[in-house]
């Protein structure tokens, strides 16, 4: 287990930091550990950067990641989730930061659902991601390693959608 560090910040920070936990469903520290898992350092970044310039698309022909993509969540931070077949690709507008990674390895909830792959929509929230396919949706933790409610149909979450 690790171990606890106080953190001296302004009561205005504070309450900034309670509001911004409660709406996640999180606590202080588990926000503070959330943004510290998945925000990068610049030199993260740079590194990812590198890395992405030389190896990861190799095994995918030309053209790959530019025809047919199934979806694309935006978040709101300005990052990019690109999803085809079971893969995805975490960008900026001008470079690659996360993948391609299989997104079942990205959002771990998502393993062995109709979620894994072949996805029709993805929408961000700040609670977390919806996922959208066929007649199925469901909404994953900001964590993405739980659902905040199980799969279910569309019509079912949003009822008003039988009488259209």
């Amino acid at each position: 287990m690790s171990r606890m560090t106080d953190i001296q910040v302004t009561e205005l920070m504070r309450d900034r930091l309670r509001t911004l936990a409660e709406e996640r469903g999180m606590t202080i520290t588990e926000l503070v550990e959330w943004f510290a898992v998945h925000e990068t350092t610049r030199h993260e970044r740079e590194r990812a950067a590198d890395e992405v310039s030389r190896e990861p698309w190799a095994p995918y022909p030309p053209g790959f990641w530019k025809d047919n993509l199934d979806a694309i969540a935006v978040t709101s931070d300005g990052q990019f989730w690109i999803f085809k077949g079971d893969l995805c690709v975490g960008t900026t507008a001008s470079e690659c930061i996360s993948g391609p990674r299989e997104i079942s390895e990205v959002w771990p909830v998502t393993t062995g659902t109709v979620f894994d792959r072949d996805l029709d929509a993805v929408m961000y929230r700040p609670d977390g991601y919806w996922f959208f396919k066929g007649d199925w949706c469901a909404q994953s933790h900001i964590a993405r390693n739980a659902w905040v409610n199980t799969p279910m149909k569309i019509t079912t979450q949003w009822s008003m959608l039988k009488y259209l």
